[in-house]
């Protein structure tokens, strides 16, 4: 059974403040432009610094991302990942600069969350985000045909005290697979199309 509450609230704007959350072994952030699955276009973290990622090594459902100031990360395939961390800029809402993902018309699996944070290519992302500052309009595209799918358990797809309304021009699926139930809930959320195929949608 398939239920909706409060759909109004998907195309809901405002921004929190976020306090960025600290990348762990294993993460992934963009060195540049490129795509997924090609290792060039990643560093990874192995706890205590970045390196450059290993020939085959490129994000799968276990890791988080990090795009950077600048960088596009274009799907040649179809992919699956953990967090989503989208740069939004330095410090000010200029409309340049922010990092995004090209989904094109392959799906990429979120088992996690999505959030944005503002730091310069190259550093921890600690500059806090909020209201102040504004919010960035281009973090994910995706061709109809395409989309941002979200399986896995019930939560919320946005993280503690941060925002999405910079998410749009997206298809967004909720899928969690045959014989699942899974209850999305969003706070702060924007997509150009959401399609509910099982589970729960839940806006608060």
């Amino acid at each position: 059974m398939i239920r909706l509450y409060s759909i109004f609230g998907i195309s809901a704007f405002g921004v929190l403040s976020f306090t960025c959350i600290g990348q762990v072994a294993g993460d992934f952030r963009s060195k540049v432009s490129g795509n997924w699955s090609h290792p060039g276009t990643w560093e990874r973290f192995n706890g205590t610094t970045w390196e450059d990622a290993a020939t085959g090594q490129f994000p799968g459902f276990e890791n988080s991302v990090w795009i950077q100031n600048t960088h596009v990360v274009t799907l040649t395939e179809d992919h699956a990942v953990n967090h989503i961390h989208l740069n939004a800029g330095i410090s000010s809402d200029d409309g340049a600069g922010n990092g995004r993902i090209n989904i094109g018309t392959h799906t990429l699996e979120l088992y996690g969350y999505l959030a944005g944070y503002r730091a310069p290519v190259g550093t921890v992302p600690g500059i806090p985000w909020n209201s102040t500052i504004g919010y960035s309009p281009l973090g994910i595209n995706s061709n109809p045909s395409g989309a941002l799918k979200i399986v896995g358990d019930s939560r919320s797809i946005t993280a503690p005290d941060s925002y999405a309304d910079a998410f749009y021009r997206f298809r967004c699926v909720i899928d969690p697979g045959e014989g699942k139930e899974i209850t999305v809930s969003f706070h702060r959320f924007r997509a150009s199309e959401i399609d509910v195929v099982s589970g729960t949608l839940n806006m608060g």
